[in-house]
């Protein structure tokens, strides 16, 4: 039980961090601040972390136009096994359209249908944009 206590203590304050760095990257405007907030960002790549918090860390990454980081973000969560619906999918398939990277886009909807995720009208909009 105390374990159990201390392995949730210790996440609360990771996805604290986290939320603290992602804030700076949302009001940092120089390409200098940005990269000193995705090294940070990038401490924590390894960590086992909730769907909801590797979405909400590559569509940051992607609003300030970091959408390379926010790619290996996104094969971060892929690693963890937390890629398991059209939402994130359609957060890297977004990446993707924002940075060219059509192929790429591609090959995740192909993904998504080889892993029975159906793709829904956000996956196939953002695609084409």
């Amino acid at each position: 039980l105390l374990h159990t206590s201390l392995v949730s203590e210790r996440m609360e304050l990771t996805i604290h961090g986290i939320n603290s760095l992602l804030e700076e990257l949302k009001w940092c405007r120089s390409s200098c601040g940005q990269s000193m907030v995705v090294e940070h960002l990038q401490g924590f790549q390894e960590y086992r972390l909730p769907s909801k918090t590797f979405s909400k860390i590559i569509s940051h990454l992607t609003r300030a136009a970091r959408t390379e980081d926010a790619l290996r973000w996104f094969n971060a969560a892929q690693r963890h096994g937390a890629v398991n619906d059209a939402v994130m999918y359609n957060i890297a398939i977004n990446a993707c359209a924002k940075s060219k990277h059509w192929q790429r886009a591609l090959q995740l909807m192909e993904e998504m249908r080889w892993k029975g995720i159906p793709a829904d009208t956000i996956t196939y909009s953002t695609a084409i944009s």
